[in-house]
């Protein structure tokens, strides 16, 4: 093929990632039967056929020249394919073996990409583990494309339909409600309620701009006069430890989520289902550092993509989520549900609003001045240790019936994926890297952190409390709206 050079972002990724702190999105796969290798091979012929990249490596950079695709003489995509049976046939002993996969840097002499096949589960289930290095571009929306490809054509008609993450407050309706009962609203002339509408949403959109310009100094300010020595929650002295630790949660219906949603909202849906996501996460890290009795922060700090915060805008785009920025979540104690959820969905709308997306700059600079960071290496170093964590979330758009049923699941290798989980990648030492995802309409997380003796089993705490802390709001909801709890449940996979 044609030699490309590295995009500026691709050059971003190179050159930030440490043997400590890989910068690789993966995604687990399980299946109920075994596959059909045949058709695993010929998936990934077409991938790199369709995807020069992923048949290359980058080569041939240095500081003033940019490194081009080049594809390795002799290489077969069934290279990059290894297999592994289990000892022990527990969810543990995954967790544990992609884990220290996750950990292990690529070979560079090969396309930065793997496929893990593995065997011995409970009941004789497959396990796949991808992974994917991020200068590869839109790792994300390929992941999406090389199952899509082995999905049925409905399946790729469904992927078109609205996110589920979808659907914010910026369609339209402002970002508090107008504080006027119903009762009171219905007794206003058609005139005056037209005029209190129009001076309402002028006041929320004053509001929007305030939390926005709030929102950004802070982390101006934070960027440029921050501490050398860190005090955030997470973060430890001595270097950044390589080894991981890696868990994912059991299921929530995402109906479930809407419905609290719904709500919590007072009946007018007005904030996302991501927004009480996030409070349930940050309930699950603030219990973990309480029963540890080591917290200090009162604020999470945690990086959302700009592929997380466009779909308040419904955007149908899939771009590299690489811009974006941190928002401070509030885990102050005496705080009561709306409160925070307020709170959540204001940080929300700033971070859609702000203009400070580096993305433009970054695409530009490094494409033609490939070691312009190399100088600054330091300060991105306490720059991506700011952040608690990130949270970027994977949507499976497959239609599901009434009864909770896939009408066209997700297929690799001629099989149901019958469950999948998303891991990104960390920012800085400490941090957390959170994947969430929407599946056949279940939601759950995975956590992937430091394997640091000062917090142990981080990760798995947090997912197990990831479920009975949304259990505990849903049965504040169903008290709240009069209806009984068993309405509501969790899906244990």
């Amino acid at each position: 093929m044609d030699k490309t050079s590295l995009s500026g972002l691709d050059n971003f990724y190179l050159q930030v990632e440490k043997a400590w702190k890989l910068k690789t999105l993966s995604s687990v796969w399980i299946f109920d039967e075994r596959l059909d290798s045949g058709l695993v091979h010929q998936t990934l012929d077409w991938l790199c056929d369709t995807y020069p990249q992923y048949a290359s490596v980058p080569a041939h950079g240095s500081m003033f020249h940019t490194a081009s695709w080049t594809r390795p003489i002799g290489w077969q995509p069934k290279m990059n394919v290894e297999h592994y049976r289990l000892k022990t046939p527990t969810r543990e002993a995954l967790e544990e073996y992609i884990a220290d996969k996750i950990a292990r840097p690529f070979i560079y002499s090969k396309p930065l990409w793997e496929l893990h096949a593995i065997s011995g589960l409970e009941d004789e289930r497959i396990a796949f583990l991808w992974k994917a290095h991020c200068c590869l571009g839109d790792v994300q929306h390929v992941l999406d494309q090389l199952l899509q490809n082995n999905s049925s054509k409905q399946q790729r008609q469904n992927s078109n339909n609205t996110l589920p993450f979808s659907g914010s407050s910026s369609s339209g309706s402002p970002l508090i409600s107008l504080p006027i009962p119903n009762h009171l609203w219905a007794l206003f002339p058609f005139w005056l309620q037209g005029i209190t509408m129009n001076i309402w949403h002028v006041l929320c959109w004053v509001y929007r701009l305030w939390i926005t310009a709030v929102h950004d100094m802070w982390i101006i300010l934070y960027c440029l006069f921050m501490p050398r020595s860190m005090h955030r929650d997470f973060y430890y002295k001595g270097q950044q430890t390589a080894s991981k630790q890696v868990a994912w949660s059991s299921s929530i219906r995402y109906k479930d989520i809407r419905t609290v949603n719904y709500f919590l909202s007072g009946g007018r849906a007005s904030s996302s289902a991501m927004d009480v996501i996030i409070m349930v996460i940050a309930r699950c890290i603030k219990g973990y550092l309480d029963d540890l009795n080591i917290r200090h922060d009162d604020y999470l700090r945690l990086f959302v993509p700009m592929d997380v915060t466009t779909s308040h805008h419904k955007s149908r785009s899939r771009t590299s989520a690489t811009s974006g920025s941190w928002g401070w979540f509030s885990i102050k104690d005496n705080l009561s549900t709306h409160q925070q959820l307020q709170q959540i969905r204001s940080q929300m709308e700033a971070l859609q609003s702000s203009p400070l997306s580096f993305q433009n700059v970054l695409v530009h600079l490094l494409k033609y001045l490939p070691g312009f960071l190399l100088p600054f290496q330091s300060t991105l170093e306490r720059v991506s240790d700011i952040p608690h964590g990130i949270i970027v979330d994977y949507v499976d758009a497959t239609a599901v019936d009434a009864k909770g049923k896939p009408s066209s699941p997700l297929e690799f290798g001629g099989n149901v994926i019958s469950e999948l989980r998303m891991i990104p990648p960390q920012l800085g030492k400490g941090s957390l890297a959170i994947g969430l995802s929407c599946f056949q309409g279940n939601v759950s997380i995975a956590v992937l952190a430091d394997n640091n003796p000062r917090y142990p089993r981080l990760s798995h705490s947090i997912c197990e409390r990831f479920p009975h802390e949304f259990q505990q709001l849903m049965r504040q909801v169903s008290m709240t709206a009069s209806r009984p709890t068993s309405s509501f449940g969790s899906h244990e996979e």
